[in-house]
């Protein structure tokens, strides 16, 4: 005997149901979002303190005598060497 009608697809406590596990989901991923959104240093701490110190040489160089310009030069130097990624 062929069938003309379907039972009902899931009822009324299936959307219930649905909202109380997504509900759950969505505190969840809320969380991750909090952990992910902390911001965070790009760069090694290591590479940080070698480029803020060539920058605040290359600032002195800026306001430096023409006398003190030499000394000043050859700190930069070896801060930049200090700053290259070691390979």
């Amino acid at each position: 005997m062929p069938r003309t009608a379907a039972p009902p697809q899931g009822g009324i406590i299936s959307p219930i149901l649905a909202n109380i596990y997504l509900h759950e989901l969505d505190k969840h991923v809320i969380s991750l979002k909090k952990e992910f959104d902390t911001p965070c240093s790009k760069y090694a701490p290591a590479y940080s303190k070698a480029a803020d110190n060539v920058h605040q040489i290359r600032k002195q160089i800026a306001a430096a005598s023409p006398e003190e310009r030499p000394a000043l030069t050859k700190q930069l130097k070896a801060a930049r060497k200090e700053e290259e990624p070691a390979e």
